[in-house]
């Protein structure tokens, strides 16, 4: 929906209740998808929290 209307604001958001491995987490700060950032966010209590995002220097 983001890119539909904001193209240069996209970006992909995984969601996990249960964590990611360190190598998704550094994979992610690595690279994006189809020149899009990726954000993982995981569940800690009750609420998501941001846990790592593409680094904008390699879009």
């Amino acid at each position: 929906m983001v890119e539909r209307f904001r193209p240069s604001e996209a970006f992909l958001a995984i969601f996990s209740d249960s964590g990611f491995t360190e190598r998704a987490i550094k994979y992610v700060r690595r690279w994006g998808v189809y020149e899009h950032p990726i954000k993982l966010f995981e569940k800690r209590g009750r609420k998501f929290v941001l846990v790592a995002e593409t680094d904008e220097e390699y879009l």
